[in-house]
C-alpha cells in the first residue's frame, strides 16, 4: 500500500508479472489468483478509505459518470483491478511457458 504513493499503479502489475513467470500454475490459476488479489484490494481499499474519512468525492465522481449509486463506482473499480491483475498474471505465466521445460 505504501508504494501506491510514490509508484504508479502499473508499477505493481509488472512485480506481478514477474511472480506469474516464476510461480508454476496453469492459465486459469494465474489469472484469477493474482486477479482476485488485485481486485479485492481495488475494492477494499477505496471502500475503507470513503468510510473512514467520509469523503464525497465517491458520490460527485458518480454523479459525473452518470451512476446513480456511488456504489457501482466501486464494483466498477473492483473489476478493473481484477481484470488488469488477471491479465499480468496471466501474461507472466504465458511467458514462463516458454522457457519452462516440460
Amino acid at each position: 500500500m505504501l508504494l501506491g504513493f510514490w509508484l504508479p499503479y502499473w508499477a505493481i502489475m509488472a512485480v506481478l508479472f514477474l511472480v506469474a513467470v516464476f510461480v508454476r500454475a496453469n492459465q486459469i490459476t494465474a489469472f484469477m489468483a493474482i486477479g482476485l488479489g488485485v481486485g479485492a484490494v481495488w475494492l477494499f481499499f477505496p471502500l475503507y478509505l470513503w468510510l473512514t474519512t467520509d469523503s464525497q468525492l465517491p458520490m460527485r465522481m458518480s454523479e459525473i459518470f452518470g451512476l446513480k449509486n456511488s456504489s457501482y463506482l466501486l464494483g466498477i473499480t473492483g473489476v478493473i483491478g481484477f481484470l488488469l491483475g488477471g491479465f499480468s498474471g496471466l501474461t507472466g505465466n504465458l511467458l514462463g511457458n516458454i522457457f519452462h521445460r516440460r
